[in-house]
């Protein structure tokens, strides 16, 4: 599954897509036995929307929803993709050879 902006997953015509995420997700938190998502995440993923809102698109904030203070600065496609793989890297492979076992180990990498 894609990641959708929040309008476009909201509009009548994907409700489909959601039906599908909101299965998936269940199946994920029955699979490593997590619980829903604690109402923290949403709100600092709202506050994150309206962050990259006002930095990366010109300005538009979600009502009432408070921005963080800090800016997000875009970058090219390529950086992006350099830098993600540069962090997968380093959680994945640079964390020492004990961490690197037990995540070898969990039941998902298997």
């Amino acid at each position: 599954m894609a990641d959708l902006n929040s309008p476009l997953k909201h509009s009548p015509e994907m409700s489909r897509y959601r039906t599908a995420e909101k299965a998936l997700s269940k199946v994920i938190q029955e699979r490593f036995g997590l619980g829903p998502e604690p109402p923290e995440v949403k709100a600092v993923d709202l506050r994150m929307c309206a962050t990259e809102m006002r930095d990366l698109m010109g300005g538009a904030i979600y009502d009432g929803i408070h921005p963080f203070e800090f800016v997000v600065q875009g970058w090219p496609p390529e950086k992006a993709e350099q830098e993600f793989l540069r962090r997968f890297h380093e959680l994945r492979f640079d964390r020492g050879e004990r961490h690197r076992k037990g995540l070898d180990t969990a039941p998902a990498l298997q």
